[in-house]
């Protein structure tokens, strides 16, 4: 908040209000965690689990293969202010991350389509110690 990309900068950039959503969760598909409010079951294969965070949220789980294909944030009155849309599941590494991400609020709409991931898998012991003399190291734990 504040920085280059606080929330009114975004919001001009984009045309949607992020509602202080954090970024990396929504533009990759991950869910943020919050508290189980409640949850319904609207359809046989469709669960609504109503979570207790600021602002009020509902994801909409797909039963049939175990995946998160909705997001809904809600205004103070119940009024839907933002609807994410997660779509395709492939897995990448440990976990399973939708190729589509499709964020809309009112007229506004922001897709993300991904081709591929790369993995960070950390950086190796000697990139930290480039340029040093071995016996100036201690071993790494």
């Amino acid at each position: 908040r504040g920085g280059p990309l606080s929330d009114p900068v975004l919001a001009r950039l984009l045309g949607l209000d992020l509602a202080g959503c954090d970024l990396r969760y929504t533009l990759l598909g991950l869910v943020a965690p919050a508290p189980l409010d409640s949850l319904t079951q609207p359809q046989a294969d469709r669960y609504v689990a109503h979570l207790a965070s600021t602002p009020p949220r509902r994801l909409w789980l797909d039963t049939r293969h175990g995946f998160v294909t909705a997001e809904e944030l809600l205004g103070p009155q119940g009024e839907l202010l933002l609807v994410r849309r997660l779509q395709d599941y492939q897995r990448v590494g440990g976990i399973y991350l939708p190729r589509r991400v499709e964020i809309r609020q009112g007229e506004s709409a922001l897709i993300v389509e991904y081709r591929s991931w790369e993995l960070d898998t950390g950086l190796s012991q000697s990139t930290f110690t480039r340029g040093i003399p071995l016996d100036h190291l201690a071993p790494l734990e």
